[in-house]
């Protein structure tokens, strides 16, 4: 009776067993049952820590994995990565990749993320060879490992100038350059009372200059007023000229005319008188001593 119930025991735990193990099954193939699609990115810089199998994320959320890296066979400097992302998860030309760290366990992973600046079309994968290629960017590793080695570039630069300068030539030359100055220093050092005497005759000459200018702005005030008051005058001369010149043609015409005119007239009859006297005297030139003769009476007076 006792070996019935532990040979029951052990059959209901081997069945549980498989029953586990079923399950187990049944939720593996469940969970590969899920359909993917294919795409290609094309990294510029080297992936380490990244391996097949290494997963993908899209903002920091898993959707998928990588499935083969390779080098670009037409450029070494290209590695070609082709993921498998989640049929469900829409990608668009804006989306792109960059290989981030994960942790401090030296792995990698691809992570995708979409450029807000950019409006991107949805690309329609079609799981064929050659895939839908992603766009790529350079990882925060390699940028900071860039510019670190810019910089270090940069101050090996520095240091092999300021070897050339500071040889011994430049030294010298510093050194004598340092002398004159102190020789400078010292000698403005003794004639600084003759520089304080000249720099308070500087501001003397200031003063002067400034109440020369005031008084220049004065002047010129009054040379714009004189010029506007000249304006008026000649405003008010160029009225009376016209005025005056008004006057004498009138005058002319009314009297100086008409008393010419006269004149020139009592001048033409005193001239036909003139020219009668002359031919009377012509013709008898006794007329100054007998005077004119009285007309001859006719036959009957």
């Amino acid at each position: 009776m006792g070996n019935n119930k532990k040979y029951l025991s052990t059959g209901l735990f081997v069945l549980g067993g498989f029953v586990v193990i079923i399950a187990i099954l049944l939720w593996f193939s469940e969970s590969s049952r899920q359909t993917y699609n294919n795409y290609t990115v094309v990294f510029h810089e080297a992936v380490d820590g990244l391996s097949t199998s290494s997963i993908v994320k899209l903002n920091g959320v898993e959707v998928g994995k990588v499935s083969s890296i390779t080098i670009d066979d037409k450029d070494l400097d290209n590695i070609v990565v082709n993921i498998k992302v989640l049929s469900n998860i829409p990608l668009t030309t804006a989306t792109y990749g960059t290989v981030k760290s994960q942790g401090i366990t030296g792995m990698s992973y691809v992570s995708l993320a979409v450029d807000q600046t950019l409006k991107g079309t949805k690309i329609e994968p079609h799981n064929k060879m050659p895939y839908p290629v992603l766009n790529s960017r350079t990882s925060l590793l390699t940028t900071i490992t860039d510019q670190a080695q810019k910089i270090g570039n940069n101050i090996s630069d520095i240091s092999t100038d300021l070897k050339h300068l500071l040889n011994e030539s430049n030294i010298d030359h510093v050194n004598h350059i340092v002398s004159n100055i102190d020789v400078m220093t010292t000698a403005i050092a003794s004639q600084s009372h003759s520089i304080e005497s000249s720099l308070y005759m500087v501001a003397q000459v200031l003063h002067h200059v400034n109440e020369n200018t005031e008084n220049l702005n004065v002047a010129i005030v009054k040379m714009s007023q004189l010029s506007t008051s000249l304006e008026s005058n000649s405003a008010q001369l160029g009225l009376i000229l016209e005025t005056v010149q008004n006057d004498t043609l009138a005058s002319i015409n009314t009297i100086l005319l008409p008393n010419l005119n006269q004149s020139v007239s009592n001048m033409s009859s005193i001239t036909l008188q003139f020219n009668d006297l002359l031919r009377t005297v012509n013709n008898n030139p006794s007329v100054f001593v007998r005077g004119t003769a009285p007309a001859q009476p006719g036959p009957k007076e």
